[in-house]
């Protein structure tokens, strides 16, 4: 139990990058800026 309490917030944090990082490609590759 101990390990699946310390690689949680990991699992959680990696999500929240990539997430952000396709928000990031995605706003680049739109070139319309508003």
């Amino acid at each position: 139990m101990d390990s699946v309490a310390n690689l949680l917030p990991l699992a959680i944090m990696g999500v929240g990058v990539y997430l952000f990082f396709r928000w990031v490609v995605r706003d680049m590759n739109r070139p319309t800026g508003r």
